[in-house]
């Protein structure tokens, strides 16, 4: 990866974490709480923006590099309790190019209520392989008094992995969801997506009536293109 390829992905990233600012509401706003990831082709490296800087305002100095070892190699000293997340995928899935965790509002409730999602809109389609959620049935540590609903560790970190699987997305159960994507462009439209295929499940919920989940369908997956984000950028103008 040369030099240039690399502050190109950093761009993306950057400009990714403005529109899920614009795009998906949180729980937690007006507080930045969430990271976004980008794998560097090549190094075994990543870049992760920390939870502790705003969606809307990370810079390229705010970012933090990590080693798929754990060692961190460069960036200022945020804490990021949750890196497990997004090493133990990374390393799980080598097409993976970028993981987005949040704690986006609809997304979240959707995991808290065991609701399934169901072909319901377009951005259905972006899940056909399902999203499930990571729950103390997965992992007995999960929601107790000592971890509370964080991935902490490197083995909660090989759960969420596992239990991700081939899917884009993941729900920890009354905490926001993983987001997973080849590409920064596509992970930054997947989580927006799910936002609102996930607002959708909700509705539709309070509507009542019985549909199949997505998964069920046997229908192709259909991934937003990287010109979908490019146009979602160029309309912030």
């Amino acid at each position: 990866m040369t030099k240039e390829g690399r502050a190109e992905i950093i761009e993306m990233l950057i400009q990714s974490c403005g529109a899920i600012y614009r795009e998906v509401p949180s729980v937690h706003n007006p507080n930045p709480m969430g990271h976004f990831s980008a794998r560097i082709p090549g190094t075994g490296e990543i870049v992760i923006k920390p939870r502790d800087v705003g969606w809307n305002k990370v810079t390229a100095d705010d970012l933090i590099t990590f080693k798929l070892d754990y060692r961190k190699v460069s960036g200022p000293d945020y804490e990021i309790v949750e890196i497990p997340i997004h090493i133990e995928i990374y390393r799980a899935r080598p097409e993976i190019g970028a993981v987005v965790h949040t704690h986006q509002t609809y997304a979240t409730l959707m995991g808290s209520l065991s609701l399934k999602l169901e072909l319901l809109d377009p951005n259905t389609l972006a899940f056909t392989n399902g999203v499930p959620t990571y729950d103390e049935l997965d992992d007995p540590t999960y929601l107790t008094k000592e971890v509370g609903t964080l991935i902490r560790n490197e083995a909660q970190g090989r759960i969420a992995a596992r239990k991700i699987g081939s899917s884009n997305a993941l729900i920890l159960k009354a905490h926001g969801p993983v987001i997973v994507g080849k590409s920064v462009e596509e992970a930054c439209m997947l989580t927006i997506a799910l936002e609102n295929a996930a607002k959708s499940q909700i509705m539709a919920a309070m509507v009542g009536g019985s549909r199949p989940p997505i998964e069920s369908l046997g229908i192709a997956s259909r991934i937003p293109s990287p010109n979908l984000w490019r146009s979602l950028i160029r309309s912030y103008g």
